[in-house]
């Protein structure tokens, strides 16, 4: 009987032997196993309590640590941080104390003289321990930074550019003030201008009537001419002021289609004279005598029409053709006649510059 209880008693004890056995070789496998997988991390894994004292540390990237293990085992984080690094890891550990639970949290610290960004995770596995996990993520900070700065600049040069664009634009409005103040200026002062200019000239065919000398009598269609043609110049100058200031407007009036080409031929003969050349008008038969319209404009497009004409020409004739067309309204019906007038070189047939050409097909209301 104390045989087999002894027998009994070595087979338990052997199975309990190769039962440790077992177990100690799969502890030994699962530390391994745990220890390569630390090693293959590159987040660090710290414990912690409560105060910062460094408790463990996995064997995980060493390059991101801020000291040597042994210094940093046993010690708090204010013994081997700034305390300003210091106070911001330990306020994430108690608040993961305080909650137990897990606090993810951003920091830095000073690595070899640089500064180093990590993000963790701070999981509290006790009451008064910390597990710590944190990763490198310094790279993406800088980008990050890089990006703010980027965007401050891009900033700043935006608001550099509307103020430059502010400040062109209150230029602009205040030489646009300035020019229409000009032009309104001249617009009003056109009649005072003209008054004398008339009176001048008016005066001249006042004393053509009366008895003078011959030489009396150039000395006063000299006046008389030199007066038609500023008067002509201050009405182009007005005119075009009145244009800028959005002032001119064309008059509608009757008068006398053969008048107005007399005056400008009046006008304009001596200086056709001078280079020996001939100048006539030809009216087509069906244009009408008296008309509507600016007749101060149309006598102006005839002086400059016809004095350019004379000008480029050096022999032969000028000749004005002037006919009517009908113009016609959306429906095709009748409305009106529109003024043509031409001008026609003979003998060399001097071209005029395309302006003037274009000003004289252009029709005249």
């Amino acid at each position: 009987m104390d045989h087999l209880v002894e027998e009994s008693t070595q087979h338990i004890q052997q199975e309990r032997e190769v039962k440790a056995a077992i177990a100690a070789t799969a502890l030994q496998t699962s530390e391994a196993e745990l220890r390569a997988l630390f090693a293959a991390m590159t987040d660090v894994v710290i414990v912690r309590d409560s105060e910062g004292l460094c408790l463990k540390i996995a064997p995980t990237n060493l390059g991101n640590l801020y000291k040597p293990v042994h210094e940093m085992i046993g010690a708090t984080l204010h013994e081997t941080l700034p305390k300003p690094q210091a106070d911001v890891i330990l306020n994430y550990i108690r608040q993961a104390l305080e909650t137990q639970k897990t606090v993810y949290g951003e920091y830095s610290i000073t690595i070899n003289n640089q500064e180093v960004y990590f993000s963790a995770n701070f999981s509290p596995i006790s009451r008064n321990t910390v597990m710590l996990v944190a990763r490198n993520i310094t790279i993406r900070k800088q980008a990050e930074f890089s990006l703010e700065r980027l965007l401050e600049q891009e900033t700043k040069q935006r608001e550099e550019l509307t103020e430059k664009n502010n400040a062109l634009e209150k230029t602009k409005r205040e030489a646009e003030a300035a020019n229409r103040a000009k032009s309104e200026f001249l617009a009003m002062m056109s009649h005072e201008i003209r008054t004398p200019m008339n009176a001048v000239i008016g005066m001249t065919e006042l004393l053509l009537e009366g008895d003078l000398t011959q030489q009396q009598r150039d000395f006063v269609e000299t006046i008389r001419n030199s007066g038609d043609s500023l008067l002509t110049i201050i009405n182009d100058i007005l005119d075009f002021s009145k244009i800028e200031s959005g002032k001119l407007e064309l008059e509608k009036r009757s008068f006398g289609l053969f008048t107005c080409l007399e005056g400008v031929f009046d006008l304009l003969t001596p200086r056709a004279a001078e280079k020996g050349l001939e100048i006539n008008y030809f009216i087509d038969p069906t244009t009408p005598n008296t008309i509507v319209g600016d007749v101060t404009r149309v006598r102006q497009i005839l002086v400059n029409l016809l004095g350019n004409a004379i000008k480029f020409t050096n022999m032969g004739e000028v000749t004005v053709s002037v006919s009517a067309q009908v113009q016609s309204d959306v429906a095709g019906k009748s409305t009106n006649s529109i003024l043509n007038p031409q001008t026609a070189l003979t003998a060399y047939r001097i071209c005029l510059p395309s302006k003037i050409l274009a000003l004289a097909s252009r029709p005249i209301a």
